[in-house]
């Protein structure tokens, strides 16, 4: 008698072989109704990312019901403590009945996700339905119409208030990091920047930047070249400041999002609309001069 085959969580055999090739992505869904394979799945991803005794920094259990895009972003972007990478798993959150505000939110994490982290969204009580109007979005994202805004604390203070960056960026995958180069090759990609001095204070600099192109580690590569690091970056900045001002993270973020103008009816409520975060603890005290 032939053994029953059983049902397989959709992608699983994929990430299995992702985890065994050292290749896990940034943002997985979940779903179906073999939760075992859930289960087992997430514990591949805490075995191979997460090391043991440290679980209580880099991996975090987000619950969806009351969850707001906000709790999930410091959640990712919380930087990793005696490791390589952050584990999120979010529960039974329904991307798809966001408000305006959230969903503008999620798009803003999404397109500029952490790469030291993954994200796992889990469906277990409610059921995921794809939801193909969001095709369109990811493809304005994708395409970089959506204009992002960052605040970020510099070490150092540029030689211009005002200016625009553009270089070569060498994208480094093996060590999981970029470069400002002089001349094209394979791995070279045009990137482009502007930033505008907001403050400055004991050596530490806040300024708004906007993305002209979106490659990895932009922001953190071009300012790091110019000898202006981000205040908290481990792989391009300045430990010494980093302990000292016990910075455990990045003092950068997104902080304004502007859609462009859809002709689409099902996104003529975020048409040409602009979002705000709350600004960031530190954005204040750089002007104060009280981040010390």
């Amino acid at each position: 008698m032939a053994k029953e085959k059983k049902e397989k969580l959709p992608g699983y055999e994929e990430l299995h072989s992702a985890v065994k090739s050292n290749t896990v992505g940034n943002v997985y869904i979940f779903f179906g109704e073999e939760t075992y394979l859930m289960q087992q799945a997430i514990r591949e991803l805490q075995e191979h990312l997460v090391p043991t005794g440290f679980e209580e920094f880099n991996y975090h259990r987000l619950a969806g019901k009351g969850l707001t895009v906000q709790e999930i972003t410091e959640a990712a972007e919380a930087m990793p403590m005696m490791a390589e990478h952050t584990l999120v798993t979010v529960t039974d959150m329904d991307i798809f009945k966001l408000d305006e505000a959230q969903r503008g939110a999620l798009v803003a994490l999404l397109e500029d996700f952490p790469e030291y982290c993954t994200l796992v969204f889990l469906y277990r009580q409610i059921p995921y339905t794809r939801d193909g109007r969001l095709k369109k979005l990811t493809a304005a994202v994708a395409e970089h119409r959506i204009t992002k805004e960052y605040l970020a604390v510099l070490r150092g203070t540029p030689e211009q208030d005002d200016a625009t960056l553009t270089d070569l960026l060498f994208r480094d995958a093996a060590h999981n990091k970029s470069y400002v180069v002089k001349r094209m090759r394979k791995g070279v990609r045009q990137a482009s920047l502007s930033y505008t001095v907001q403050g400055e204070a004991d050596g530490l600099t806040l300024v708004r930047v906007q993305l002209h192109t979106g490659r990895t580690h932009q922001i953190r590569a071009h300012m790091a070249s110019i000898g202006c690091p981000i205040l908290g970056d481990s792989k391009y900045g300045n430990n010494s400041a980093n302990r000292e001002l016990k910075l455990k993270y990045q003092a950068l973020c997104a902080w304004e999002l502007t859609m462009p103008r859809f002709t689409q009816p099902d996104f003529a409520f975020l048409s040409g609309k602009t979002f705000h975060a709350p600004k960031p603890w530190y954005y204040q005290q750089v002007l104060d001069g009280t981040l010390k």
